[in-house]
């Protein structure tokens, strides 16, 4: 199976969690894709794109060729702009055999569109903040959102009239103006399937936010917030993974909005057994999921920090784990089979690439093993043929590995991690 993520940008982990579940479920390569090179994201997918803008006429035709080029069997994209775009075009993909994580396209525009949102839930008895439609009806303090936006920006809490009327003349937005709310937020990570049902809720506290994204958040095993928000799941139609953003006393819920795609948040329900990446491998595969409704860990507790990537433009390589270091890497088991004669091994050509790749990238690859350790018989010979033919590349050959049961290294990395 190969998995195809559109604006990837920051997304690393998003990325590492798909390449997980593909070697759990079903074998097959991430593909990464961006408007821009200087993406974090792409660096750690098995390949990478760069693609227009999804306002771009030529965006959807790029993808279609793409996916089939490339025989992409899911699209997963992580912009609310390309998911109208996408949405609208679902049939096309599905003609080449690529499914897509989005809803119908009326569902994107209601959650794209903040005031539609609002009707909507107001239509369906759904609990949001008041929203006033007259600047004299409203109650201060208040709060100021633009109908489009989002990671927070230009949301204002007005205290009075004067506020109000200085913020909307100086922004060009169309703004929203509801009911300010003081109670804490929380996201609820919501995963349905292709046909609307819902798999999986996980509620988490937004304890710190940065451009409206969680840095500290913590998972929050309750049932109210589970049950309504499988409510409002059923009645807008979701499908695969969303954030739903609300309001919570303890006691009442008040919707705020709903993020129908991954965000940067989801990386702790993956930790905490919200594993919805490997769902959706499940599912376009073929195989029928059953609801695992609250079926995470509790109280778990997300600190996101930053890291860096360092791009050589001349060689176009990165470093995040370091361009330029030295790796040690055992041939048996590893490079080829094992558990046969040495003259028997196959070889492992996903590893081979893998190391290829580091060496083209700069590193060091030191080969070694320990043929011959245990028997003092010289295996140089049939060892050197046998890397020649696989086509491994590599700077060093060492032989002097001591033979052993059990290898334990603090430094150790397990290979099907690590592939």
């Amino acid at each position: 199976m190969n998995i195809l993520i559109t604006s990837a940008s920051r997304q690393v982990t998003l990325v590492k969690e798909f390449k997980k579940a593909l070697k759990k479920v079903s074998p097959g390569r991430v593909i990464a894709a961006d408007i821009d090179m200087n993406t974090p994201a792409i660096h750690f997918a098995d390949d990478f794109r760069i693609t227009p803008k999804s306002a771009d006429e030529q965006f959807i035709p790029f993808l279609l060729e793409l996916c089939g080029e490339q025989k992409i069997d899911l699209l997963v994209s992580s912009r609310d702009e390309e998911l109208l775009v996408l949405a609208g075009h679902k049939e096309a993909f599905e003609e080449i055999g690529c499914k897509i994580m989005v809803a119908d396209e009326q569902t994107i525009r209601i959650c794209y569109d903040k005031f539609l949102f609002c009707t909507f839930c107001e239509e369906n008895s759904i609990p949001i903040p008041r929203t006033y439609t007259a600047y004299e009806e409203v109650k201060y303090p208040a709060f100021l959102k633009p109908r489009f936006g989002k990671g927070s920006k230009n949301t204002f809490k007005v205290n009075n009239q004067s506020e109000l009327f200085s913020i909307t003349r100086a922004f060009k937005d169309d703004f929203l103006v509801q009911q300010y709310i003081d109670w804490k937020e929380y996201t609820i990570d919501l995963f349905a399937d292709f046909e609307g049902n819902v798999i999986s809720v996980l509620p988490r506290e937004r304890i710190r936010t940065f451009g409206g994204e969680s840095y500290v958040t913590k998972t929050f095993k309750n049932e109210i917030l589970i049950n309504e928000s499988i409510k409002i799941s059923e009645k807008l139609g979701l499908v695969g993974k969303n954030a739903i953003q609300c309001f919570f006393d303890g006691k009442y819920v008040k919707f705020i909005e709903v993020n129908a795609r991954y965000g940067g948040g989801a990386n702790l329900g993956f930790r905490a057994g919200h594993c919805t990446p490997e769902y959706l491998v499940r599912l376009v595969s073929g195989e029928k999921l059953e609801p695992q409704i609250g079926n995470f860990e509790d109280g778990v507790t997300m600190l996101r920090y930053t890291s860096d990537i360092f791009v050589d433009n001349e060689k176009n390589i990165f470093s995040g784990d370091g361009v330029g270091k030295t790796y040690c890497i055992d041939i048996d088991g590893t490079i080829c089979t094992e558990d046969a004669p040495y003259e028997h091994a196959q070889p492992l050509q996903k590893t081979i690439d893998k190391v290829n790749e580091l060496y083209e990238q700069g590193n060091k690859i030191l080969l070694f093993t320990a043929r011959g350790c245990k028997s003092k018989t010289d295996w140089s010979s049939l060892t050197k043929k046998q890397l020649e033919s696989w086509g491994v590349k590599y700077h060093q050959l060492i032989f002097d590995k001591p033979y052993a049961d059990y290898y334990i290294d603090n430094k150790a990395i397990d290979v099907l991690d690590w592939v």
